[in-house]
């Protein structure tokens, strides 16, 4: 009975507290958080059309596809800054403002991702479209590093795990859906170069749109406290140095460590020189005697034939076995 109690009191408690809905509108009701969220969503479905049309084009190239070598350049230009140019956007977000970033990289990367759709438009793919689309997606590091520091400075400390959950999965929900979107710009006019300049067009569309949804926050209001004089420079060079050595480590310990890449060594000749000669096959064993000739031999009787009935032949064959069939 005391356990019974025990288990009907924790599922009032658990109807007691606040649901996922309830924490949810709870967070959406702060008037920053909405404007940082709808920053995040413009930019992040920006981002999967940009993608998109950067995709299209590389793989649907009549003049390049199957081109091992652009899709491997195609895929490290879109990983690069991941590795390269994030550890580096922490370092200064934490010395510029960061609604300042927002809004500034979302207008810079609007600027390349014109340029990108003007190589890609005059059918150029290179070195010149591969920098400019590692410029765009390595100003968006500095962008979504800078979305996640802020994000304490517009809700309350009891609602920051939800806050955190929330925002970069449904990120990444919308560049999924952004993506699909612009596939469906890029077929809907047609494909080849066009279409695919005019996906990039609509990706440009959605960050001129995300730097206008951030200028409408105050500049103060993410943060980080202004930091400036030689202590600021001071620090600033301090922590790029350490980024810096620890990117040289990582790679060296990688370096160290390679995987073996040369061929298989041949195996050994045998005695004598020459090559070497297939075994000759073992003659297969004598196959074993069955159950039922066996228990038959064992319990016939060692007696003599019986002596032919006159006028009939006698048979040769051997008796059957019982156990066996017909």
């Amino acid at each position: 009975m005391t356990v019974l109690a025990a288990f009907r009191q924790k599922l009032r408690g658990r109807a007691a507290g606040p649901s996922f809905l309830a924490e949810l509108r709870s967070v959406l009701q702060e008037r920053g958080f909405r404007r940082l969220f709808a920053t995040r969503l413009i930019s992040q479905a920006g981002d999967g059309a940009f993608t998109a049309g950067v995709g299209a084009y590389v793989f649907f190239n009549k003049a390049t596809f199957p081109n091992p070598g652009a899709a491997a350049a195609a895929f490290a230009v879109l990983y690069l800054p991941y590795s390269l140019i994030g550890p580096f956007a922490g370092v200064f977000i934490d010395r510029w403002s960061r609604r300042q970033i927002l809004v500034r990289a979302a207008l810079i990367r609007a600027v390349f991702v014109v340029v990108t759709a003007s190589l890609v438009a005059s059918g150029r793919l290179g070195l010149p479209l591969y920098v400019s689309v590692l410029a765009v997606l390595g100003v968006n590091r500095f962008f979504l590093s800078s979305l996640s520091a802020a994000l304490p400075h517009v809700v309350a400390e009891d609602k920051l795990v939800m806050a955190n959950a929330m925002s970069p999965t449904l990120g990444t929900v919308v560049t999924f859906m952004g993506g699909l979107a612009g596939l469906g710009v890029h077929f809907a006019t047609g494909g080849g170069r066009g279409g695919s300049a005019l996906t990039l067009l609509a990706a440009g569309a959605c960050y001129l749109l995300a730097a206008g949804v951030g200028a409408t926050m105050r500049r103060d209001l993410l943060g980080p406290p202004p930091v400036t004089g030689d202590a600021a420079r001071a620090g600033l060079l301090t922590e790029l140095s350490t980024v810096a050595e620890g990117l040289i480590s990582g790679a060296r310990h990688v370096w160290r460590r390679r995987p073996g890449g040369g061929p298989l060594p041949a195996p050994p000749c045998p005695p004598g020189g020459g090559a070497a000669r297939p075994a000759a096959p073992s003659p297969p064993p004598p196959p074993e005697p069955s159950l039922c000739s066996a228990r038959y031999s064992a319990r016939r009787p060692a007696i003599s034939p019986p002596s032919p009935i006159p006028g009939t032949t006698r048979s040769t064959a051997s008796p059957r076995c019982p156990m066996s069939p017909p």
